[in-house]
């Protein structure tokens, strides 16, 4: 082979690994910012007084995309609150498919609820209600609705993995002594789901639960994969709850890369934290 001949193959090899490497790059990047399905509680938190009875919901989010059957557990605090009933989601009861809803007590404070959709192939698209679940408030207290599994199956009836789940809480009080009319205590500290996920720049999170007391002592902090600090906010913001709002912006003013990030609420008493997925 002619030495010019040899340069050019070379330099076609060169050119083949180059773009190789940066089809890797991009697949791994993409990987990277892809968002996990999410189920959560929605709303994250409720507030209401004794014999109040009051619906929660399950959501699935967007990045599950086609779903088929679900099986979730969950528990309570049955001195606080208690279940009246659970319904079929509107996901389910809006198909054109079969379906089959159970919700069964499992122990004093734990439930499960499922779908089951028929025949083979057939779906649901997310997002959406999964199940509404009606409690009814009983005493003054505090109780986290809190998913003990969660499984989710595509169309081909495997189960969604990886997959994550956001809990809830309920507070029930009132006459200024417990939750609900009088003030939240500082422990309690919830953020919602961030939305949209994924983003390509501006993000808003929802804050529950902070106690009054606390809100001066309030930092919010946005850290990358690494735990590297990006951007940080304190003050005190003019009620509760509040929905956060973050431009996908650094401390310098510069737009973050894309990747995922995680913003976290904290006071001294209580710490929360959502992660964010963004994409240029």
């Amino acid at each position: 082979m002619r030495r010019k001949d040899r340069l050019r193959a070379q330099a076609w090899r060169r050119a083949g690994i180059v773009r190789t490497a940066a089809v890797l790059l991009l697949l791994g990047l993409s990987a990277e910012a892809r968002a996990v399905p999410t189920v959560s509680i929605d709303p994250v938190g409720t507030i209401v007084d004794p014999g109040v009875e009051f619906d929660v919901r399950i959501m699935i989010s967007a990045d599950a995309e086609t779903i088929s059957t679900f099986d979730v557990v969950y528990r309570f605090d049955p001195a606080v609150v208690e279940m009246v009933a659970a319904y079929e989601g509107s996901l389910y009861v809006n198909c054109p498919w079969t379906t089959w809803f159970v919700a069964e007590e499992e122990s004093l404070g734990t439930w499960e609820v499922w779908d089951v959709i028929f025949p083979g192939g057939s779906y649901v698209v997310a997002p959406g209600e999964m199940a509404r679940l009606r409690f009814r408030a009983k005493t003054n207290g505090y109780s986290d609705i809190e998913f003990l599994s969660v499984a989710v199956c595509d169309i081909e009836r495997y189960p969604l993995d990886p997959l994550e789940w956001e809990d809830g809480f309920v507070g029930v009080g009132g006459g200024g002594t417990g939750l609900g009319s009088g003030p939240m205590p500082d422990r309690v500290l919830r953020m919602g789901l961030p939305f949209p996920i994924p983003t390509r720049g501006a993000v808003t999170v929802p804050v529950v639960g902070i106690g009054e007391s606390a809100l001066a002592d309030l930092r919010i902090a946005v850290f990358d994969t690494a735990g590297r600090l990006v951007r940080e906010w304190t003050g005190s913001p003019d009620r509760v709850p509040f929905d956060l709002h973050w431009d996908g912006r650094n401390d310098r003013g510069n737009e973050v890369p894309a990747g995922v990030y995680f913003i976290r609420c904290e006071t001294p008493e209580a710490r929360d934290a959502r992660r964010v997925v963004v994409i240029r």
